[in-house]
């Protein structure tokens, strides 16, 4: 013999979830939260193409003078948490990076950057990308003579 079923009060679906909006559907019965939504994709905050041009400031562990330079980093490629980028130094060095990125923090290096033009040390870089348009850049490492340097500053993301 089967157990009897419990009668339905009038006027109820058999299944709330089935007479429920598509949005409560997803929910099991009884659950107060509500649905989650998916996750809106953010933006990206270091689209390809995008260029970033602005100044840093290079200190010695030598007596040579601290020096402030040019640099432009424009992003050639993009994928979730990497990136491949053409770095410019004031006017005598060009290298290509391949670097990382997580949220709005990066970082590259030069030891394993293609040098284009001049010549570059061994530099660690990290970044941080604020106001979505802002990237504050510092680097260490050495000059290709194996004397310490580091250098702090900030690029601004033109405008297309």
């Amino acid at each position: 013999m089967r157990p009897a079923q419990a009668a339905e009060p009038v006027g109820s679906a058999p299944d709330d979830r089935a007479a429920a909006p598509e949005s409560e559907k997803a929910r099991p019965s009884g659950s107060r939260k509500p649905a989650r939504r998916a996750r809106s994709v953010a933006t990206d905050v270091f689209p390809v193409s995008s260029v970033w041009k602005g100044t840093m400031r290079q200190s010695f562990a030598d007596d040579m003078p601290v020096r402030t330079f040019d640099i432009t980093v424009t992003v050639k490629e993009r994928s979730k948490n990497s990136f491949k980028a053409t770095v410019a130094v004031g006017e005598g060095l060009v290298y290509e990076v391949d670097g990382n990125i997580r949220q709005n923090r990066l970082e590259w290096n030069t030891t394993d950057a293609t040098i284009r033009k001049g010549s570059a040390g061994r530099h660690q870089y990290w970044g941080e990308i604020t106001d979505r348009n802002r990237l504050e850049l510092r680097f260490s490492g050495t000059r290709p003579d194996f004397v310490g340097t580091s250098a702090v500053g900030s690029a601004v993301l033109q405008e297309p």
